[in-house]
């Protein structure tokens, strides 16, 4: 079942035909990334690849990315690209290719790293996700290859606290287990004994205060963004003014998250600003007269603003 899911991941965004343009440009970057190999630039070489099989997926350019994968140290992408390669090859009763690309998949297995995610006792409701990426429970306790590097795992569950945890997988060999442990309960509503007597401007203050952490959390998540798309997209980048497609989406998508990090710090500072001034110029509490009774709910999802005049 994996392999028949791979094949299918590599056959292409769409289902339609190649146009002769694309043909054209998909073979010009075959024998580029071709010259790239024997010139010992791999890394660059495996770009071409990856953008002719984009163009126009073929088993010859799969059998040739995977070798520049493995070349490369990305021992994971090549492996399941040479099983999917022999399978496609054995469909075309290429009996040569399928041999040759079984024979290196198998050396590889060898060498991959993988990552097991145990739930011993899950939660009601519980979802695991890996990178962001959905983890069935099919797939827990299953030593899954997975390319080396830092893989953050998370765990939720409807009225649990979130759990997560960054593991560290490295280049050799090896199997790393990661254990989600039961979720704990998450915690009560916490109410805020409301003060009498406060003023209305300093309940108008912790409000703007509020809602000031909340622009600034959510720019320094965009800005963080930004940064990762940036960095994501020079690899597809090797020239300043040169791009191929899929740097240039990652390059927008970097500068959408900029702008909305942009328009989020702008919206705390404003905040922080106006809830400052409400602060300092409200009048101080009447302790002896009864006046603005006001508290703060709160919660996991939220909170609000409560009170009595």
């Amino acid at each position: 079942m994996t392999v028949v899911l791979v094949v299918l991941a590599w056959s292409g965004p769409s289902s339609a035909a190649p146009t002769a343009q694309e043909r054209i440009v998909a073979q010009a970057l075959f024998e580029d990334g071709r010259r790239l190999m024997r010139e010992g630039k791999a890394q660059q070489a495996c770009i071409k690849f990856e953008e002719s099989n984009r163009l126009d997926p073929a088993v010859g350019t799969q059998f040739n990315l995977a070798d520049c994968y493995e070349r490369i140290g990305r021992h994971t992408r090549a492996w399941i690209l040479f099983v999917d390669v022999a399978a496609s090859a054995r469909a075309l009763q290429q009996t040569d290719r399928e041999a040759a690309a079984r024979a290196r998949a198998a050396a590889l297995e060898g060498k991959l790293t993988r990552l097991a995610i145990k739930v011993p006792r899950p939660s009601e409701g519980l979802n695991v996700t890996r990178d962001g990426e959905p983890v069935p429970a099919p797939q827990w306790g299953t030593a899954v290859p997975i390319e080396p590097g830092r893989h953050r795992i998370e765990a939720h569950a409807p009225g649990r606290q979130s759990w997560l945890r960054d593991v560290e997988v490295g280049s050799a060999s090896a199997t790393v287990s990661v254990t989600v442990p039961p979720l704990r309960a998450a915690p009560p509503p916490a109410i805020v004994e409301p003060n009498q007597g406060i003023d209305a401007r300093r309940a108008a203050a912790i409000a703007m205060a509020a809602l000031a952490v909340g622009a600034a959390a959510a720019g320094t998540a965009a800005g963080i963004v930004a940064i990762e798309r940036k960095n994501d997209a020079e690899p597809y980048c090797p020239e300043p003014d040169g791009c191929y497609q899929r740097g240039l989406d990652l390059r927008e998508e970097a500068r959408e998250a900029a702008a909305i990090a942009t328009v989020s710090f702008v919206v705390a500072a404003s905040a922080a600003a106006g809830g400052l001034v409400l602060w300092l110029t409200a009048p101080e509490p009447e302790r002896s007269k009864p006046g603005i009774s006001a508290g703060i709910v709160v919660a996991p999802g939220g909170g609000m603003l409560i009170g009595r005049w």
